[in-house]
């Protein structure tokens, strides 16, 4: 029992440590989203259903993170916040919206195989394994299914014309 709260530590210092980097994560991703919400919706780039999409795709990263947060204060934990480093800047030499999707997907994956590893962390926690399963693992199988499917349309309508298309006729689900 923890003498100043009165309060029972309710699980390991592995599983609570782990959190807080998925924590830092889910954070980074919603940043990351927020520089592509950001670029696409610029004037010269012009986008804007794609900065849309990047846009809810930041809030939702960064609901992830609210929602670990509050389960790690229901843990009787603390979360450590450290500092999230800035993504690649983003031009019109390096980006396009095929190149945004590809990065989206692989960020994705790296979210996803994170929650894993805290899955595996967490195998003695069969609550906290709950938790995961419950609110994460099955959303990020369905947003890396949803990217791969864009990266599939982008690369047959190709840049430019294509790209404007893809655009006009994006559907944020």
């Amino acid at each position: 029992m923890d003498q100043q709260t009165g309060s029972t530590h309710l699980w390991s210092d592995e599983c609570e440590a782990a959190l807080c980097g998925q924590i830092q994560l889910e954070l980074y991703a919603s940043y990351v989203y927020m520089t592509m919400a950001n670029f696409f919706d610029r004037n010269d780039v012009a986008f804007h259903h794609i900065a849309e999409y990047f846009k809810n795709e930041s809030k939702e990263e960064r609901k992830h993170a609210e929602m670990m947060m509050e389960y790690h204060n229901k843990r009787g934990g603390t979360t450590l916040f450290s500092e999230i480093r800035a993504p690649q800047p983003l031009n019109m030499t390096n980006c396009s919206i095929l190149k945004a999707m590809q990065a989206a997907l692989e960020l994705e994956e790296t979210v996803y195989k994170n929650l894993l590893k805290l899955h595996d962390i967490a195998d003695k926690d069969p609550e906290f394994q709950d938790f995961i399963e419950a609110h994460f693992l099955h959303e990020q199988v369905d947003a890396i299914h949803k990217l791969k499917g864009y990266i599939t349309n982008l690369k047959r309508v190709g840049e430019g014309v294509g790209e404007f298309l893809f655009n006009q006729h994006f559907e944020n689900e």
